[in-house]
């Protein structure tokens, strides 16, 4: 097993799961290498990075969002060496799809007229950015050195610190397109009817997210009793 200064950490940043916010730490904890797709379509993405090459002081950082692209397809050392780490966020699937409505509303790229439309729009968005199906979300989570929870950004962000042997920061609130301190969208508006709809068409994005929940919680435990 590598040591922590032999460690290169990979950022897979899953949109409007607070990446943003969470690329201004790590850019205060580690130099951070950008592989992000250019502009908002088509598939122009920068030279691949050679993290063969890179150190401790990096964290390799994008969204690996498509096919061909995905982050087992363009890195997949990082998931077969011990000395990459991969780490991501996570939300609840219901934010992600009210929170993609009004920041492309924001800036002029919205593809659906209403809320409603939107979240009907591209099923089990979350569990694509992996990809993970039902028969394998399991091992595709389990591949992750660590997955945080939005809704709990805070104690992810110091359980992160903890294990990275890093000094713990406040997350601060960049690119946010909700109105309240908890990070959710107002759902309101969505009625009980559209909300049960949503849920029967995004149960692969739901067990996603349940089991990264499952996974943080004992994680949070292990450390708590590693502290003692």
């Amino acid at each position: 097993m590598l040591g922590q200064k032999n460690t290169v950490y990979v950022f897979h940043h899953i949109p409007k799961c607070g990446g943003t916010s969470l690329k201004m730490v790590l850019n205060k904890w580690f130099i951070t290498i950008k592989d992000y797709r250019i502009g908002w379509t088509g598939m122009n993405y920068p030279e691949k990075v050679d993290i063969g090459s890179l150190r401790s002081c990096h964290c390799l950082c994008g969204h690996f969002e498509f096919d061909g692209y995905y982050l087992h397809q363009r890195y997949p050392e990082v998931f077969m060496s011990d000395r990459y780490r991969v780490i991501t966020f996570v939300r609840d699937p219901l934010q992600i799809k009210l929170s993609l409505f009004r920041y492309e509303k924001m800036h002029n790229q919205s593809v659906a007229e209403t809320i409603e439309e939107r979240l009907f729009m591209l099923p089990n968005y979350l569990s694509k950015r992996f990809p993970a199906t039902l028969d394998n979300y399991r091992d595709v989570i389990d591949r992750y050195y660590f997955v945080g929870i939005l809704e709990e950004k805070e104690i992810s962000l110091n359980v992160l610190a903890s294990m990275m042997g890093k000094p713990f920061e406040p997350l601060p609130w960049l690119n946010k397109s909700y109105d309240n301190a908890s990070g959710n969208e107002n759902s309101e508006y969505v009625s009980q009817e559209v909300l049960t709809r949503f849920k029967e068409e995004n149960l692969l994005d739901y067990q996603v997210y349940a089991y990264c929940r499952e996974k943080f919680k004992r994680l949070c435990s292990c450390e708590a009793e590693r502290s003692i």
